[in-house]
């Protein structure tokens, strides 16, 4: 069960500049109190995340001939992400999105054209006429995939999907046959059911697994989502934490670590790398789950998705000092 890699991640790749600013709700008055420019995308940002950790990943995206898609593979190169099987589309335009972050940390994602006025530094208007030259052009259909073109995921000891691209169903059912391990952070995707038949683990976000079920409360949404596939389902429940449950009865409910919060943008797609990388490890789900939502609560402490990633030296001492802190209380 897999072999060159601990996790591979396939999903889409982008550009994120996050905007820090006192409210999100005038959108006439944008005052940017702090800014970054990152690399984004539920996957591509869980690889890093594991990266971060000590695991090695790679991931499999797909990018423009571009500057955009330029900054994406040096950044991946930065953290120590396998970029091998990166594709470099021409006539794909990479994504670039625009995020504003208000005082609470909470992200609001906005058209480039809301910011087309407004003062700003000179990297972020240079990426707002990047966005606005992009939206001339349309973005070609992917191409149909080939036979064997998804035996690399095999190379993998689990494989994290983000439902954004339409090769997901394909490959997950490739990493099933080879009996390697998946994880899905699950979204839209027109063969979602199909797809789930062929999920390990399968961790939504309490949105995606509420419109999805129809349910309000987490434990049924998970009940629910078993039933179609998936051999754990867990719902992350931002400040609230997460739940999850087995086919086998095993329930596990985990609360948010609090930690000092700039910027919530990513700790999803981060709690996926994370927990990526404690089943390459072999932990037990209680563990991992804990694990996981400390990497998580940490990486809101700075701003953007990535920037604020711990090391495995790092998350490991918050954990230790958080038990301290409660065996002396």
């Amino acid at each position: 069960m897999g072999g060159k890699f601990d996790v591979i991640g396939l999903g889409m790749s982008c550009v994120d500049c996050i905007l820090k600013v006192e409210s999100v709700e005038n959108l006439n008055r944008v005052s940017v109190l702090d800014w970054t420019i990152q690399g984004g995308g539920k996957a591509s940002t869980a690889m890093v995340a594991a990266a971060r950790l000590g695991a090695k990943t790679s991931v499999i995206t797909r990018i423009g001939q571009d500057e955009a898609g330029e900054l994406i593979i040096s950044e991946f190169k930065k953290y120590g992400v396998d970029t091998s099987r990166i594709i470099v589309q021409e006539g794909y335009s990479t994504p670039v999105l625009f995020i504003l972050v208000d005082a609470k940390g909470s992200p609001r994602w906005i058209d480039a054209k809301v910011l087309k006025d407004c003062v700003l530094p000179e990297p972020v208007k240079h990426m707002v006429k990047l966005a606005e030259a992009k939206n001339q052009f349309k973005n070609i259909i992917i191409r149909k995939h080939v036979e064997g073109e998804f035996d690399f995921v095999t190379e993998g000891r689990i494989l994290l999907l983000d439902c954004f691209q339409p090769e997901c169903l394909d490959a997950a059912i490739a990493a099933r046959k080879n009996n390697v391990e998946t994880c899905l952070d699950m979204y839209f995707h027109p063969n979602l059911k199909e797809l789930l038949r062929n999920i390990t683990y399968c961790i939504p976000s309490r949105r995606a697994a509420a419109n999805f079920t129809g349910e309000t409360d987490p434990e049924a949404m998970c009940r629910k989502l078993l039933r179609l596939g998936p051999e754990v389902v867990g719902v992350t429940l931002g400040e609230e934490g997460s739940v999850f449950m087995t086919k086998k009865g095993e329930v596990v409910k985990q609360k948010a670590f609090r930690v000092q919060v700039v910027d919530t943008t990513g700790a999803g797609d981060v709690f996926h790398g994370a927990f990526c990388y404690g089943v390459a490890q072999g932990w037990s789900l209680p563990k991992i789950v804990e694990f996981s939502s400390a990497v998580a609560a940490l990486k809101c402490r700075r701003l953007g998705g990535r920037a604020g990633i711990p090391s495995l030296d790092e998350t490991e001492g918050f954990l230790r000092r958080f038990k301290q802190s409660i065996n002396m209380t």
